[in-house]
């Protein structure tokens, strides 16, 4: 039997979704809760994160809730891994998840899986030894070299912006680097 495709409520925090949640779960009596946000997954903290009530808790099965005490580390891989688990056990009893996601990187991570890379701790390690001798203003000057250069690779269209401080004001209807939203690139 494939399982049915999981119903997804996403909106920001405290803007309605777990009564959304609930109303459908009501609907559905096969319907099982994923939360799906970065706050909520950490033990005793309930307040501003508009955690399920005890109440809304008893009544409908919820999952990837009070995963891990706020002292330890918790990363979009090991949500991945819990959200994979309790996926897994909503479809193994036939019922229908339905993901209540509040942080879309977590969303994205299920829907939409990632090679999350690893942690070089020999990298952080030298990192925050230069930090330490050298300053992060010259971590951050020698970041800013690297994304002007990857930036160059990957947009070759882009002209080059020359030093720090060097720059002239962009063309009329062409963002510079430094006034794209967001950073993004298009």
């Amino acid at each position: 039997m494939t399982a049915a495709q999981p119903f997804v409520i996403v909106g920001p925090t405290a803007s309605g979704k777990s009564d959304v949640a609930m109303a459908l779960a009501g609907r559905h009596p096969d319907a099982e809760l994923v939360a799906v946000d970065a706050m909520q997954v950490y033990r005793r903290m309930d307040i501003g994160t508009a955690k399920p009530t005890v109440a809304d808790r008893a009544a409908v099965p919820h999952h990837c809730l009070d995963l891990v005490d706020p002292s330890e580390e918790f990363t979009v891989s090991d949500f991945t891994t819990a959200a994979e688990a309790a996926l897994t056990g909503i479809a193994d009893r036939g019922h229908r998840a339905v993901l209540v996601a509040g942080t879309g990187l977590y969303l994205r991570s299920i829907t939409d899986p990632m090679d999350v890379p690893g942690r070089w701790p020999d990298v952080r390690a030298d990192l925050d030894r230069r930090a330490a001798t050298e300053g992060s203003a010259a971590l951050h000057r020698g970041w800013l070299r690297w994304g002007r250069r990857t930036e160059k690779v990957l947009r070759p269209e882009v002209p080059d912006l020359g030093p720090p401080g060097s720059r002239q004001p962009s063309q009329p209807g062409h963002a510079s680097p430094a006034r794209r939203p967001h950073g993004r690139m298009p």
